[in-house]
């Protein structure tokens, strides 16, 4: 995927499986042989012959192959860590669903062919192989394409390459699948209408493309979707379905000349018909401002601005994206350090250049704001657009951008299934895998002269489309998102004995980024009624300006490297990160240093940091998981855990936290006996700990913070079934079915419950119990459980999201479900299958040095030590049925039941007070039709 499509996607579609218009393109050159050629087909390493450096290096490992039946294959060997994908990607997305425009066709077509039943296998058998191989599978739905994709272990490509053909050759499509699916993707549409992100991207689409393909939803319209049936989809899936209109990819760990033969074997018999060219419409630039509004449930405004540009293929891309870099992407581009740092009128602002693979270019504008201040922005945006087209960027600007777009290619392509995802989309567009690193190196040949001159043509004194969601009678004066050849890693720790403080070196040769962490105990572990949310606010202020260094200034620094510096907190846990490349290395680390040490705590920026927090806190309550999820926390930890509170505090407690109060927080805090700091890439240990010595002298050894000593916080006890509820004004209804938890430090149980949840709920991915019975029967949008341990006692609960009409139901099932482990008897073949998946989840989780390293840290902090991974796996390993049962005896207990709901009045307390049923439990287990629910749709968890 190239960087400004990535870019993008950052800042507007995080809901991109939805709602598309993440494109990506290619073109293909002369090809380059490899050292290995198939007697029949030629293999392509690369397109080479430039000298450049960055496309020589994303061809490192790269095979091509074209079958005699148009389908393009491409592997490229990835040793940085032993995993693999497998996407195939098929050009069939809203824009090309001709007769079913507008019913989201190509989207129930995914539901029902990712893990539907095919003439060879069952949902159940598929379900069951990818448990098995412990495989992250997932597809996704955009404008202009459909995505399938497999991650593993290496061992078990040929069990994911075998069972992507079969959902490409042989789906069924049977009619109760498409029933069940199709009342799923009709609760997502519903669910999406609470949703004030997605919905202002709707509204800009529509208005810019109006009655255009480019301008409808990918998920469709319910009056559209509606009458569709089984025989229209599996006339889209025939017609779409075809090798001509797809290309698969396979990166990992493997020979890539043994995996292309079995992508060969595998798909050499895929037929069909060549797909019949769709030709879109061109569209045309409104005559006047267009501004579009939406009144909605939301405590912020939500703003986007276009004008048209052009497609991918257009030179002029380049230079506006650079345009893009400048005014919109970085804390120190022009509007960022301008509205948001320095003026404080927006609560976040960033700018983008969509150049898609069809006719629909988009440069854009995405705001956030106080409803009261829409038009002021829009005004300020327009005139830092007019200062700009007058006024050339500087050189220091210019060269900024060109360094963001290098780093974040290269950083963004280190993991296997981002490598995949890139080659594919760049294959199936433009013909040429490599156009994302070709893409880096042209826009270093971008000049201020170009950012001027499309500035000018495109923007300045053209007519634009704006998009508003806003709160219901908000006031406006005026209506208007390479193969890397790598050794064994390796892990120093040391403890220096002048601060106290724990330096851990992860080193991994032939990295080239470089991961600086450190994390202290804080958290909500450490906080009080009065004091909620004063972690949280702690890191936010830690990135707004040292002694030396104002926010600006440190914007400027790491947006001109392409590197980033952000710290974050949890329950547990205060932690400082910044990520650079390793020749930016010795320099950011003095900045780093600056910023852990000489944090300025501004009483100027108190304010503005406060109303930061508080938009954060809105934001998060502004769909329906959030009120969900406030509400079970403050429900289930009523006995004096700070638990019980949301990570930013509530308003009042936000408000009320002084910047003395902050500055004596932070020096309880950041002191060396209370952190662990953390440096991963490929670095020298001894010239590191060199490094440490000197930039940290004067950290205070202090004592480490234990929230055990200052509280004494028992598992939350329940004798009976205890029942909240709460009314709301989301649309959805959200059930919290909550546990007794347990803390980080009981590993046996914690192991133990993994595989129960693993058994139940699928470990973070869609299967088990839950899935099978509660999507099986078509009564929810999500559903999940988990556990969250912490330094002192967290939970265990499951979740759904569901229709108001449909809540006691889901909250009956999902409190008998789990409660049915009590007397259900495990087998070793279940705790096979759970500790495949478990391992295969936590390793996808940690491929790259800088997830290794907070991992690492976070259980060196703790007391569980860097190397817990290991010490987990090989619990996991020996866990046996008994140590399940009896941890499932232990934390599975009358629950607390909490319902946030618009209509309470449909909550039937009686039913779900009701004994507990084990044969009629057991009877549901057995007869319900284990399914592989739709891909990509997982709730939201807590962090």
């Amino acid at each position: 995927m190239s960087f400004k499509i990535r870019a993008a996607i950052a800042v507007m579609f995080t809901l991109a499986m939805f709602f598309g218009g993440c494109n990506l393109a290619i073109g293909q050159d002369e090809p380059v042989e490899s050292s290995q050629t198939h007697p029949a087909d030629v293999e392509v390493a690369a397109t080479m012959g430039s000298g450049d450096e960055l496309v020589e290096q994303y061809a490192l490992g790269v095979r091509t192959r074209r079958l005699d039946n148009g389908l393009v294959l491409i592997t490229k060997e990835n040793s940085a860590a032993p995993v693999a994908s497998v996407f195939v990607m098929l050009r069939a997305g809203s824009l090309f669903e001709r007769e079913f425009l507008g019913a989201g066709i190509s989207h129930v077509a995914e539901h029902l062919v990712a893990g539907g039943t095919t003439t060879k296998r069952s949902e159940l058998e598929i379900q069951k192989t990818l448990a098995d191989i412990g495989a992250v599978s997932n597809a996704y739905t955009s404008m202009d394409r459909t995505a399938y994709f497999i991650n593993t272990i290496p061992e078990h490509v040929p069990e994911a390459v075998g069972l992507l053909s079969d959902y490409m050759m042989n789906a069924v499509i049977e009619q109760e699948e498409f029933n069940r699916e199709l009342e799923v993707v009709q609760r997502e549409i519903t669910t999406g209408a609470d949703n004030p992100g997605r919905q202002v991207y709707y509204l800009l689409n529509e208005t810019m493309f109006p009655n255009m393909p480019q301008g409808l939803r990918v998920i469709g319209y319910e009056p559209n979707l509606r009458p569709l049936t089984r025989d229209n989809v599996w006339t889209y899936y025939r017609r779409m379905y075809v090798p001509s209109n797809a290309v698969v990819v396979a990166a990992g760990d493997f020979d890539g000349a043994e995996v292309m033969d079995q992508l060969a074997k595998a798909f050499g018999q895929w037929e069909g018909p060549r797909v019949r060219p769709t030709v879109l419409p061109d569209p045309t630039p409104p005559v006047t401002d267009l501004v579009a509004v939406k009144e909605m449930e939301t405590q912020l405004a939500h703003v986007m601005m276009a004008f048209h540009t052009v497609s991918i293929s257009h030179p002029d891309l380049y230079a506006l994206d650079v345009l893009a870099g400048i005014l919109g992407q970085g804390d120190s581009s022009r509007l960022a350090a301008d509205l948001h740092v320095q003026r404080n009128l927006v609560h976040g602002i960033s700018a983008w250049n969509h150049t898609p693979s069809y006719p629909g270019g988009q440069f854009a504008f995405y705001y956030t704001s106080d409803p009261e201040r829409i038009e002021q922005v829009r005004g300020e945006i327009l005139a830092h657009i007019e200062r700009l087209a007058e006024n050339p960027p500087t050189a220091d600007e210019l060269a900024k951008v060109k360094t963001q777009v290098v780093s974040r290619t290269v950083l963004g392509q280190r993991t296997a299934d981002a490598q995949a995802r890139s080659l594919a989309a760049d294959q199936l567009h433009l013909e040429d895998p490599f156009f994302s690193a070709r893409y880096a190196s042209n826009m270093q040949k971008v000049t201020v002269e170009d950012v001027q001159r499309v500035a000018r043509q495109y923007l300045q004194g053209k007519r634009s489309v704006t998009a508003v969601v806003r709160p219901p009678e908000a006031a406006s004066e005026k209506e208007i998102a390479v193969r890397t050849e790598t050794t064994r890693s390796e892990t120093f720790r040391k403890v220096l004995d002048d601060t106290g403080l724990t330096l851990l070196v992860y080193r991994t040769p032939g990295q080239p980024a470089v991961s600086m962490l450190a994390a202290m105990k804080a958290g909500q572990s450490v906080e009080t009624d009065e004091t909620a949310g004063i972690t949280n606010l702690a890191s936010r202020f830690l990135t707004r300006g040292t002694a030396t260094r104002s926010e600006q200034e440190l914007a400027e620094y790491y947006d001109r490297i392409g590197g980033s510096i952000g710290a974050d907190s949890g329950w547990n846990t205060l932690y400082l990160q910044s990520l650079v490349m390793k020749s930016d290395f010795e320099q950011s680390f003095e900045v780093f240093s600056d910023v852990l040490m000489n944090a300025a705590f501004s009483d100027e920026l108190l304010e503005s940091t406060q109303q930061r927090q508080k938009a954060s806190l809105a934001q998060m309550m502004s769909d329906a998981w959030g009120p969900g999820r406030a509400f079970f926390l403050q429900k289930f930890f009523n006995q004096g855990s700070p638990y019980a509170y949301p990570q930013q505090g509530t308003t009042a407690t936000i408000d009320s936290i002084s910047t003395e109060q902050l500055r004596e927080f932070y020096r309880r805090v950041r002191s060396g006996r209370n952190m662990v700091l953390t440096v991963a890439g490929d670095v020298d240990p001894e010239a590191v700990e060199r490094m440490v010595r000197r930039a940290l002298a004067d950290l205070p050894a202090g004592e480490p913070l234990n929230p055990h000593e200052t509280r004494d916080v028992e598992p939350r006890k329940v004798e009976d079934v205890e029942i909240h509820i709460n009314q709301t004004e989301q649309r959805g209804a959200v059930v919290f079915v909550g546990y007794p938890g347990t803390t980080l430090f009981n590993v046996d149980d914690i192991v133990a419950m993994d595989v129960y949840n693993t058994i139940i709920a699928g470990y973070y991915m869609p299967r088990g119990w839950l899935h099978s019975v509660l999507r099986g029967q078509g009564l929810v949008y999500a559903v999940h459980f988990g556990g969250r341990p912490g330094l002192l006692p967290g939970y265990y609960a499951s979740q759904a999201l569901t229709e108001p009409q449909q809540a006691t139901r889901v909250a009956r099932l999902l409190m008998d479900l789990v409660h049915s482990g009590r007397d259900y008897e495990f087998t070793e073949d279940d705790l096979a299958q759970a500790r495949t998946i478990i391992i295969s989840a936590r390793r996808m989780s940690n491929q790259t040095p800088e997830q290794m390293a907070l991992k690492m840290t976070l259980d060196e902090l703790y007391g569980l030590g860097y190397d817990h991974e290991a010490k987990y796996t090989a619990k996991l390993q020996a866990v046996t049925i008994e140590q399940v049962r009896q941890a499932v005896q232990k934390y599975i207990t009358p629950p607390v039941v909490t319902i946030s709901t618009p209509q309470p009045d449909l909550v039937d307390q009686d039913e779900l007070r009701r004994p507990y049923d084990a044969e009629r439990l057991k009877e549901l287990r057995e007869r319900s039709p284990e399914v592989l629910p739709p891909q990509g749709h997982v709730a939201p968890g807590g962090m």
